[in-house]
């Protein structure tokens, strides 16, 4: 086991650059998650780390040995695959032999190690069948069984969950996240799937465009997102963003678009106080946006709703405004409310996120 540090890593291919100066750095022991949409860099920036791609500039630490230009063989990780790879004409204990085999543990080794992790992975039962014999989310406990037998100092995942379905997806990562903390082994798992970071890792590490836009736990990214494309790709629904006007009326501070206005009061948010008079992207996330009643303040305008979304113990509520602009917010599911209604929004401005409309900062954070 090791930490792992990427300095100011970068991948180009010609005159793309798919990581941009990444810096990570990770103690040993932790559960890093690298989260962001397709094409953002994460799955190169993982290869750049296993040695599959030769890194641009930067360099790589693992421990305190630099590995920027070590072959892969000797970086002393694991790394797990969306596909398995599992050899389909080995048993299950030949697949989970077959790395120790090619470094020249001895026999009794091997088996006493592929004894542990049966045990471990509750693959007693399997060791003598084949990949084709065992089920997506078997073959998947194989695929984690042949990176664990060899006790790394750090393993890499590559989405390996994006195959199950999604029961098995939910009872995978909640064991993926049981077996890390036993083995304590630093492990950086790549995922577009915004769910599985902010229930997995320790913390996160939020890439777009193969930049890094922001680095924390997950409670510190959901509260407090860097910026506007941050608090829109974590959490779901997605963050409300309102393009508005920031104005003083009648000793209070509003802030509209055109068939919107959003009532901050006489004392609005300290960001709000010290800038009106000039144009902010309001973020509001679903679960602070009110139906009724009398908590925060007003957001008023000309607005219906659009679609209902029933799930269970919750309902999504799908507004437009006159202008086109949609929100969507949580209610309970035995709130009554249909298409076509007009009901009263309300907001608390304490919990608002203001972004620049230019650079996407959150301004919020500033105060």
């Amino acid at each position: 086991m090791a930490s792992l540090t990427c300095e100011r890593l970068s991948k180009s291919y010609g005159a793309f650059r798919a990581v941009k100066e990444l810096q990570l750095d990770i103690p040993d022991g932790e559960f890093l998650v690298i989260v962001g949409p397709s094409g953002c860099g994460k799955s190169t920036a993982l290869r750049c780390i296993a040695g599959l791609e030769t890194v641009t500039s930067g360099r790589l630490l693992i421990g305190e040995d630099d590995v920027t230009t070590t072959a892969p063989r000797n970086r002393d990780i694991a790394m797990v695959f969306q596909s398995y790879a599992l050899y389909p004409h080995m048993d299950v204990r030949q697949n989970l032999a077959f790395g120790l085999r090619h470094q020249g543990v001895p026999k009794n080794q091997i088996d006493a190690k592929i004894t542990e992790v049966a045990r471990i992975l509750e693959l007693g039962s399997m060791l003598d069948r084949r990949p084709r014999e065992l089920s997506g989310g078997q073959r998947q406990r194989v695929a984690l069984g042949r990176a664990i037998v060899r006790q790394p100092r750090v393993f890499l995942m590559d989405e390996p969950l994006s195959n199950l379905d999604a029961k098995l997806r939910v009872q995978t990562r909640a064991e993926l996240v049981a077996l890390q903390n036993e083995l304590g082994t630093t492990t950086i798992y790549v995922t577009h799937d915004q769910v599985e970071a902010m229930t997995m890792g320790h913390r996160i590490a939020i890439l777009d465009a193969g930049k890094l836009q922001q680095l924390g736990t997950p409670q510190e990214i959901y509260d407090k997102p860097a910026n506007r494309f941050v608090a829109t790709f974590i959490g779901s629904p997605a963050t409300n963003v309102l393009r508005v006007r920031a104005e003083r009326s009648n000793g209070r501070m509003v802030a509209r678009q055109p068939g919107i206005e959003l009532d901050f009061g006489a004392s609005p948010p300290p960001w709000l106080a010290e800038g009106g008079d000039r144009d902010y992207d309001i973020g509001i996330r679903p679960e602070q946006l009110f139906v009724g009643g009398e908590a925060g303040e007003p957001l008023t305008g000309d607005i219906r709703v659009s679609l209902v979304e029933p799930l269970g113990p919750e309902k999504l509520v799908h507004f437009v405004t006159q202008g086109g602009q949609t929100l969507v917010t949580k209610v309970p599911t035995a709130t009554p409310i249909a298409a076509g209604d007009r009901p009263n929004l309300r907001f608390d401005p304490a919990a608002v996120h203001a972004f620049d409309p230019n650079t996407g900062a959150n301004l919020s954070l500033r105060h």
